[in-house]
C-alpha cells in the first residue's frame, strides 16, 4: 500500500492534508503552490528523545506588494511565468515581464543562491541587479525583484 500524500509548510514544517490551502500549523504559509509529497518518516532526534520531522531544503518568496501571495521553492527548482518552469508564479504583477523560466533556486550548505536564466530581462537582490547566469547569494529578509515584480526572500531556521 502506498503512502498518502500531505503538504509541508515551508514556513514551520507542519504536516497538512494534500488539499489544504492554508498551514493548519501556523495558519500563515499559503500552501497553494506546495507540491504534495509521501509522509516523510520521522528522523530521531540529536538527543535521542522525541523523534523529529526531516526538514525540507525550502525558501519561501513573498510578493512584497502582498505577502499572501507566496511560492515555496525547493533548492534545485526554477520559477517563471509558465509551466516550463517548476514553480509558475501565478497572481504577481507585470507577470508579462517574467521570462517562462525567469531564475533557478540553488543551496549549497546553509547558503542559498538564486541564478538568473532569463535572456532578455534580469533579477535584482537588495537592489544590486544581475543580467548574466552568475549565482548571487540570498538571506532572509533579501528583497528579489524577478523583472518588475519583487520578493522577500524567508525560510526556516
Amino acid at each position: 500500500m502506498s503512502s498518502p500524500l500531505v503538504k509541508y509548510c515551508p514556513l514551520c514544517g507542519a504536516e497538512n492534508s494534500r488539499l489544504a490551502p492554508f498551514c493548519a500549523g501556523c495558519g500563515d504559509a499559503d500552501l497553494s503552490t506546495v507540491p504534495v509529497e509521501p509522509v516523510r518518516a520521522p528522523a530521531p532526534a540529536a538527543d535521542g528523545g522525541e523523534t523529529r520531522r526531516v526538514e525540507v531544503d525550502t525558501c519561501v518568496l513573498e510578493l512584497l506588494a502582498d505577502p499572501r501571495v507566496s511560492f515555496a521553492v525547493r533548492a534545485g527548482q526554477t520559477v517563471g511565468r509558465t509551466g516550463r518552469s517548476d514553480i509558475v508564479l501565478v497572481g504577481v504583477p507585470d507577470l508579462d515581464c517574467i521570462s517562462a523560466v525567469h531564475a533557478r533556486f540553488l543551496k549549497r550548505g546553509d547558503q542559498w543562491y538564486v541564478q538568473h536564466l532569463g535572456q532578455t530581462n534580469f533579477i535584482q537582490v537588495d537592489g544590486e541587479t544581475y543580467k548574466g547566469s552568475e549565482e548571487v547569494a540570498i538571506y532572509p529578509d533579501s528583497v528579489l525583484a524577478l523583472s518588475l515584480s519583487t520578493f522577500r526572500v524567508r525560510w526556516p531556521a
